[in-house]
């Protein structure tokens, strides 16, 4: 990503999280919380090809920008 946008900050989340909604009874608030800790301010966009990109979005006050979720790009 740092050789894509060499102008951006780039930051690598590293806390332990849960990675399903089942692990944990707080699953979203986790993540939420974590991820808010480390942007410098609540992002508008996330960009994920994963359908949970869409709960994140909605969980972090931000729009869903669905990419290539049928994985057809080589």
């Amino acid at each position: 990503m740092r050789e894509l946008f060499p102008d951006l900050d780039v930051v690598h989340l590293t806390d332990e999280n849960p990675q399903e909604p089942h692990e944990h009874p707080r699953f979203w608030d986790i993540w939420r919380e974590s991820l808010l800790r480390f942007a410098p301010r609540k992002p508008d966009l996330v960009f994920a090809s994963e359908k949970y990109g869409e709960r994140l979005a909605k969980e972090l006050g931000a729009r869903w920008i669905p990419v290539d979720v049928a994985r057809t790009t080589p």
